[in-house]
């Protein structure tokens, strides 16, 4: 039980970034836990628990892409702008800069924005949560642990199973899909920031 509160809301993040459908959030929330428990006499003391944890996360949500067939790639995100914390309520955006580098800014950070600014600013929100949405599961999964939970990229690859090298290409591969599809839509805004 200590586990589940401890990771819970780290898990269904994960989970959520990666489906944006709160029911398949859940689902997969639940079955990293199950598949925790039942590997737990097999869990190597040497390996930190958060990384172990999220590497069945990451599977489960490979698992989920797999099976998913009928679920449209677009994603509504009306009243929500970025990781869900304990209380279902959302926090905070993720943004990925022309250089390749990401940031996350907190729901703290409210400035005096017009609200015109804060339409154009969702709507650019939501594109780019659409694109990722649109990338194949092993480039969205490294984009959404890199970019928006801020998970280090070495993690990352003990989490997918592969190396270093490998998470930074997939990084620097999905970066260029999600420019190009990107700019087609933001227009110069995307190539000259």
């Amino acid at each position: 039980a200590a586990l589940v509160e401890r990771y819970q809301r780290d898990i269904f993040n994960l989970a959520y970034r990666s489906t944006h459908h709160r029911q398949d959030a859940e689902d997969i929330t639940q079955e990293t836990f199950l598949r925790a428990f039942r590997s737990l006499p097999s869990y190597d003391v040497s390996r930190p628990l958060r990384t172990w944890l999220y590497a069945i996360a990451v599977n489960v949500c490979r698992d989920w892409a797999r099976r998913r067939t009928s679920r449209p790639q677009t994603v509504t995100l009306l009243d929500t702008d970025g990781p869900v914390d304990g209380a279902g309520v959302v926090s905070g955006t993720a943004a990925i800069g022309p250089d390749g580098g990401g940031r996350v800014d907190g729901a703290g950070s409210n400035s005096a924005a017009q609200p015109e600014q804060l339409f154009l600013r969702r709507e650019a929100q939501q594109l780019v949560e659409s694109a990722v949405m649109a990338l194949e599961p092993d480039y969205r999964l490294p984009v959404v642990l890199f970019y928006m939970r801020g998970v280090p990229q070495a993690d990352i690859a003990e989490m997918m199973g592969g190396s270093l090298s490998v998470v930074k290409n997939r990084l620097f591969r999905a970066r260029q899909r999600l420019r190009a599809v990107l700019s087609d839509v933001l227009g110069e805004a995307v190539n000259d920031a």
